[in-house]
């Protein structure tokens, strides 16, 4: 078809009377066209001879797909940090563009096995994800490229851990001292800045904490302020179904992803006094551990992937848990009245 094309071309050309030269030049730039597929040429030609256009982006058949016109997608989900291959239940959610084309559940093999439409340059994207609360899965999103038979994906994926908060102790306490944990708070503390410290584990095998927020809960007239060393503020996040104490208020802190891999960690606070440190009603600082995770909104089929879930540590629409359990509350003693005793007193 290219000689056909160019012996044309050189016909009209000498018909009226351009000299060799010129010609050649004409004809050099007329191979490059073609062969750099200039302007679409080369598929325009093609296509006049009833071939497919090269890298079309049709979801029919292609020289890549097979004669049914579909992908077949596999997806092994494992369990992250298992010794052994252990399987993780999952379910999967399957998007072309905006809108949801497929879910499905792994089963107890963790496998899920199902089909899209194929089509060269053609993807989707997927949420991997197991919602159970305490005993699921944090999600994963992936692209499924479907340009050929078949696109197999192998995820580990963490499952939702629990936290536990071995101890809370001013700044110069370990953790199983058989002193009183307290600050002293008194006429001593006023507009003092107090240390204290926090210590936890993931303790439930091969698990994790997504993105936990420590939650801790101080009196508003005492304390004016308490900060967590090394962590993001993140009062916005506390979810509403925990409430602080009436005279109390929460200082919210984020931290990253914590697994079974990691050692116990310790957290440094700072409680800032204010003008007022006499003991008072719920004085006492209580702090817990929990996590966030993602779950999809009621009306989650007919949304696209951003808009259809939600991500926190509760459910936006019902208020009810998400993801691994809340950890316990654990308290740090403030001491009484015009105290002099215990630490920072």
């Amino acid at each position: 078809m290219r000689t056909l094309f160019l012996a044309k071309i050189k016909n009209k050309m000498n018909k009226k009377g351009i000299s060799t030269g010129v010609l050649i030049l004409i004809l050099v730039l007329a191979v490059f066209a073609y062969s750099s597929n200039m302007l679409g040429l080369k598929d325009w030609l093609s296509g006049l001879g009833g071939g497919e256009p090269s890298g079309g982006t049709g979801t029919g058949e292609t020289t890549k797909c097979p004669s049914s016109g579909l992908t077949e997608v596999t997806i092994n989900s494992q369990k992250a940090l298992a010794t052994t291959a252990t399987a993780a239940i999952t379910d999967y959610y399957v998007y072309d563009g905006d809108v949801l084309v497929a879910n499905g559940n792994s089963g107890t093999d963790g496998i899920s096995t199902f089909d899209v439409g194929c089509g060269i340059g053609k993807t989707y994207k997927a949420k991997i994800i197991n919602e159970t609360r305490y005993v699921g899965y944090y999600g994963k999103d992936i692209t499924l490229k479907a340009d050929s038979a078949t696109d197999t994906h192998n995820l580990q994926l963490y499952t939702f851990g629990m936290v536990k908060i071995d101890g809370i102790t001013n700044s110069i306490q370990n953790v199983g001292d058989t002193s009183a944990t307290w600050i002293g708070a008194g006429a001593s503390s006023v507009g003092k800045i107090c240390n204290f410290k926090i210590t936890f584990h993931v303790n439930e095998s091969t698990s994790a904490y997504y993105k936990p927020l420590i939650v801790c809960e101080a009196n508003s007239t005492i304390i004016t302020d308490l900060t967590l060393v090394g962590a993001t503020a993140a009062d916005s996040k506390v979810p509403s179904r925990l409430s602080p104490a009436t005279g109390s208020a929460f200082h919210v802190y984020e931290i990253d992803t914590i697994t079974t891999e990691q050692a116990t960690l310790v957290l440094n606070g700072k409680l800032q006094f204010g003008s007022t440190a006499a003991k008072a009603t719920d004085t006492n600082t209580k702090c817990r551990i929990i996590d966030q995770a993602e779950y999809k909104l009621a009306d989650y089929k007919t949304l696209s992937m951003e808009e259809g879930w939600g991500y926190g540590a509760q459910n936006s629409e019902t208020a009810a848990d998400v993801g691994a359990e809340d950890s316990s509350q654990v308290t740090i003693n403030i001491a009484g009245s015009n105290s002099t005793s215990g630490y920072c007193g």
